[in-house]
């Protein structure tokens, strides 16, 4: 007997079933104590988050999310560019 068989029957998990993704929270500690930076990495965990819950949703709506996610992070990253730029 393989006690690491998979169980059959009502507990089974499909294999298409969304599988549960753990959210992020910003936390202080992920700081770089410029807030303008600091804010676009909350939106970005918020964006991910949003991504999560369309994913286990089943919802066919990501590319929307998707495409805001690469145009958001386009645009974080020029800005931090430019803030390191000014800080050499």
């Amino acid at each position: 007997m393989n006690m690491f068989k998979k169980k059959k029957g009502r507990d089974a998990i499909p294999k298409d079933a969304p599988r549960k993704i753990e959210r992020i929270s910003w936390n202080p500690k992920y700081s770089v104590r410029i807030e303008s930076i600091d804010a676009q990495h909350r939106e970005l965990f918020a964006i991910m988050n949003r991504i999560a819950d369309l994913h286990e949703s089943g919802s066919k709506d990501l590319l929307p999310v998707l495409e805001n996610l690469v145009q958001y992070v386009m645009e974080h990253f020029q800005d931090e560019k430019m803030i390191m730029m000014k800080a050499s």
